[in-house]
């Protein structure tokens, strides 16, 4: 098995299928839930506490939360990201727009037990995208199709003290599903001309992790808050699925018991923590700022195994970076029913700048928010909020003898977020 996998790069292929998705800048954690922090770029975002979104930014902050409360948040996204070939030999198509326009949302309730204990639940989905090329593009044989979401639920309590300090947690139960198509190259086993071979892979699993956090109010103007959200593993067992593979090719893969044979997927999402700080400058004017930090290089430590006649198993490496992230931001009472807000904030690179993969076009990015909170009445709020990324210039220069050459860039790659929210408040 080990000799023949090298020479067909069957096994590296299964391999980099786990990784054909997209990742948006900084990961592929997204802090746009359809709620406020869309506005600030995610300033203040474990200390605003503002709101039920606080049951994710950070548990803790569910203290200073009245009554009930529900948030039902909504957003759509457009991705302006196109490749600009200058040298391939696997064709000229550039393969569009791989992400296009994207849906998401998420639920949060809080409720009052008493003054100092509260208890929530939050249903969101901030981890993973998609990427969609054409199908007989010049990067086929790197990616073509890749979904990785995960959807969590976090039931959540919170306890406030009598000196200003609040702690909050509760286990987060991820549903998360993996698609993936990737072209095959059949001309290095060919006599005649063949078409291109296809491998899919798809599954769905749940993971466990937990997410805790502290807040801690100096007084009425200025808090400070802290969340830890934990690793959470997700092993994937899709079927690797080949069709219209050339038939020496198919003949040696079945012997191998590779067609059809379960691949063992391990994918690490990563542990992240979030500090921030809330100070109330003036009556109308507050300023909001947050510091966060993300393990991304266990994420590119993807463990594959393959169950087949001749079981093989190994750790992919991409080498991801830890990142970092930093936002500042203002609120502004407008008026006694209009709150506004702004934000910037920027996500420190991912990988290597000198050669970025098309299945992972991202890197360092800036994030540009503005928006605002209507009090349309006493039980209800509606928000509203706009987020500009900008992700510069991404190269990409690969070469090898199954997948091809291809050399272009991602010029000026940007992301465009609306989202609209509602809070409703009740006794």
């Amino acid at each position: 098995m080990s000799k023949i996998l090298p020479s067909f790069k069957i096994f590296p292929l299964i391999a980099s299928v786990a990784f054909t998705f997209k990742v948006q800048a900084g990961g592929i954690f997204l802090y746009e839930l359809g709620t406020d922090d869309v506005g600030l770029a995610a300033a203040g975002y474990s200390a605003r506490a503002q709101d039920p979104s606080t049951i994710y930014t950070n548990p803790a902050g569910m203290t200073r939360l009245k009554g009930r409360q529900l948030l039902l948040g909504a957003e759509v996204y457009y991705e302006d990201i196109e490749l600009t070939i200058s040298n391939a030999n696997e064709g000229t198509d550039n393969g569009g727009n791989p992400v296009d326009i994207f849906a998401g949302g998420s639920i949060f309730y809080s409720h009052s037990i008493n003054d100092a204990f509260k208890s929530g639940l939050g249903i969101y989905g901030n981890f993973g995208s998609l990427l969609r090329y054409h199908g007989d593009w010049a990067g086929r044989y790197s990616a073509v199709k890749g979904t990785l979401i995960g959807t969590s639920i976090q039931p959540t309590l919170a306890y406030r003290f009598n000196n200003g300090l609040s702690i909050g947690g509760g286990p987060i139960f991820m549903y998360g599903i993996l698609r993936s198509k990737t072209r095959v190259n059949n001309s290095p086993f060919q006599i005649i001309d063949f078409a291109d071979g296809e491998i899919s892979l798809s599954d769905k699993e749940w993971g466990y992790g937990a997410n805790l956090g502290v807040l801690f109010e100096f007084n009425e103007c200025t808090r400070i808050g802290l969340d830890y959200t934990s690793q959470i593993k997700l092993n994937f067992s899709p079927n690797a699925e080949f069709t219209n593979l050339n038939p020496i090719l198919n003949a040696l893969l079945t012997n191998r018991g590779l067609v059809n044979a379960e691949v063992d997927i391990g994918i690490k999402v990563p542990q992240t923590w979030m500090g921030s700080i809330f100070h109330q400058m003036t009556e109308r004017w507050a300023i909001l700022a947050s510091g966060g930090w993300q393990e991304w290089s266990k994420f590119g430590q993807v463990d594959v195994g393959i169950d087949s006649t001749n079981p093989v198993s190994i750790t992919v490496d991409r080498h991801y970076k830890n990142t970092w992230h930093a936002a500042i931001g203002l609120q502004h009472q407008y008026t006694s029913n209009i709150l506004l807000n702004a934000g910037v904030g920027y996500d420190s690179r991912l990988q290597d700048t000198t050669n970025i993969p098309v299945s992972l076009p991202v890197n360092s990015a800036w994030r540009f928010g503005v928006g605002t909170k209507f009090n349309a009445m006493k039980c209800l709020d509606l928000g509203a909020a706009f987020e500009y990324i900008y992700g510069g210039d991404l190269h990409t220069n690969s070469h090898g003898p199954v997948k091809g050459d291809l050399i272009g860039v991602y010029e000026s790659v940007a992301v465009y977020f609306l989202s609209f929210n509602a809070v409703f408040k009740y006794n």
